[in-house]
């Protein structure tokens, strides 16, 4: 993986220099977007949630308890805006919401109180994409799906890019966050509330541009793949079939007349270094360990800010039940081998600002993309509900370089503060018990 990476191209690197020398105004961004986040479902507060949405003192908007909130608490679950699966992981999970699939010959574990039985097959599609069922197939086809099959191959040489990168997740992300937009089932600025990298006018990474170009082929072969669809009359999306009225006729007519002006007006280069941009300081990445005791798995807690966010970087709290024990261990193992399950972009969840001592666990226990948040600890109201982004078992000068060279900040949480302290009066004590020694071998000497 680390050569892998060290192969990246040049101009991806320096662009990630340029993109965090401009991290600074992420906060600035941040505080300018509270209209933003109303408008889109993502960030649409739960009736009874304990928390609300404002604006802290030095990072922008935050997440704040509206009452108590007990250790352990559930504090919100929430899907991704959008989710897919790593590059190396897609014969193993659900194309959709990243749930494992189990082995169609595996067996499942005893579970005492019968014979096993045969693990599930997953539900597959002509394209070669596996669902982890009938249900999540039918609704990916609605939300995403159906319109990136009618891109078909077009989308190869995006994938090969991101193949011969490293493994680069966020072109992927991007581009069925484009098909999710053509479908409806989001809209073009539903992101735009997350704090972003703010380029000067004018400017953006040469290979963030490359990539959308080879996005609006791939949506410009998938628009006139639909409109032969509809000339034939075999419908859209790879479904349907012959005998629609000219009442259907005009609006398939007319849904092409949409999709053109967003292809054109909508999911613009602009459009596209904006998502990209937000998806570097704001996206997860995914990690749901092996399918453990009841077909279920747990996962580790992590931001993938500036391509990186992962499990290893949040604080996991360990579960006294030996499967979520083993799940959890399948996660740090993931995370250890550079194999995570996917990456995904949330709303709310992405409000949450960082602290080396966090209140908040978040965890993927569910077994698929949905991210679940807990409370670490008891929490006062009105306090801020903050996660970590890195390994918080780092040392403080290993944790702000980190952070540093990740996030653009230096963190000032009052751990950060104590032990940068601590470790300045060790080195201080260290040196004069040096100079001292010094001073007595002299001494010896004479």
């Amino acid at each position: 993986m680390a050569a892998a990476r060290r192969g990246a191209c040049v101009s991806i690197a320096r662009a990630r220099r340029l993109f965090f020398s401009c991290a600074v105004a992420r906060s600035t961004e941040r505080a300018a977007s509270e209209d933003d986040a109303r408008g889109s479902p993502s960030f649409a507060i739960p009736d009874g949630a304990p928390f609300f949405l404002g604006k802290t003192d030095a990072s922008g908007r935050g997440l704040f308890a509206s009452r108590a909130i007990a250790r352990g608490e559930l504090i919100l679950r929430a899907p991704p805006l959008v989710a897919h699966p790593a590059l190396d992981a897609i014969a193993d999970v659900c194309y959709a919401c990243l749930r494992r699939i189990p082995s169609a010959t595996a067996p499942t574990r005893d579970d005492g109180s019968g014979p096993k039985k045969p693990a599930p097959v997953a539900a597959e599609v002509p394209d070669g994409a596996r669902f982890c069922g009938e249900r999540c197939a039918t609704d990916a086809s609605a939300r995403f799906h159906a319109w990136e099959r009618s891109v078909g191959d077009a989308l190869a040489p995006l994938r090969r890019r991101c193949e011969d990168h490293g493994g680069l997740k966020f072109p992927l992300l991007a581009a069925r966050l484009a098909f999710a937009v053509l479908s409806t089932s989001v809209a073009a600025r539903d992101a735009d509330a997350l704090c972003r990298v703010n380029f000067p006018p004018g400017v953006a990474p040469e290979d963030w541009l490359e990539e959308h170009a080879m996005l609006k082929v791939a949506l410009s072969r998938g628009l006139a793949i639909r409109r032969l669809a509809d000339a034939r009359g075999g419908g859209t999306g790879g479904g349907g079939g012959g005998g629609e009225d000219d009442a259907q006729l005009a609006a398939a007519a007319g849904d092409r007349e949409r999709e053109a002006r967003v292809v054109d007006g909508a999911l613009t280069p602009e459009w596209y270094v904006g998502v990209v941009g937000r998806m570097h300081l704001n996206a997860f990445r995914v990690e749901i360990p092996a399918i453990v005791d009841g077909g279920r798995g747990g996962g580790g807690c992590g931001h993938e800010h500036g391509g990186e966010r992962g499990g290893e970087r949040g604080g996991e709290r360990v579960s006294s039940s030996s499967a979520f024990r083993d799940a959890m261990e399948a996660a740090l193992s993931s995370v250890a081998s550079g194999r995570g399950t996917g990456s995904a972009l949330y709303g709310l969840p992405s409000m949450l600002n960082h602290s080396c001592d966090p209140s908040v666990d978040a965890a993927w226990t569910d077994g698929d993309a949905t991210l679940v948040l807990t409370a670490r600890r008891d929490v006062a109201a009105g306090e801020e509900l903050r996660i970590s982004y890195i390994d918080a078992d780092a040392s403080a000068s290993a944790r702000r370089e980190t952070l540093r060279h990740a996030y653009g900040f230096e963190c000032g949480c009052e751990r950060c503060v104590e032990e940068a302290g601590d470790d300045a009066n060790a080195n201080a004590n260290a040196n004069a018990s040096e100079s001292e020694s010094s001073r007595d071998s002299t001494s010896l000497a004479s």
